[in-house]
């Protein structure tokens, strides 16, 4: 049986899953009034979502690439 973190689908879809709920967030924090807060918080969550994406990319490289030394 497959480990689910190593299929490529579910990795896409936890991805794409995430990035849909940061952008969510992204949007109300924008109904916020201005401050350095909000501010603060916006980049925070860029960085964020910076950091999943290459966790994502950098760890599906990882199963494709032992899957095609392996021949799995």
């Amino acid at each position: 049986m497959k480990n689910k973190a190593e299929d490529p689908e579910s990795r896409a879809f936890d991805l794409q899953l995430i990035l849909e709920e940061i952008d969510v967030l992204a949007e109300d924090l924008t109904r916020l009034e201005p401050s350095m807060d909000r501010t603060a918080l916006e980049l925070r969550l860029a960085q964020m979502r910076q950091i999943v994406e290459l966790v994502y990319t950098r760890q599906g490289q990882a199963v494709d690439g032992l899957a095609a030394t392996h021949g799995v």
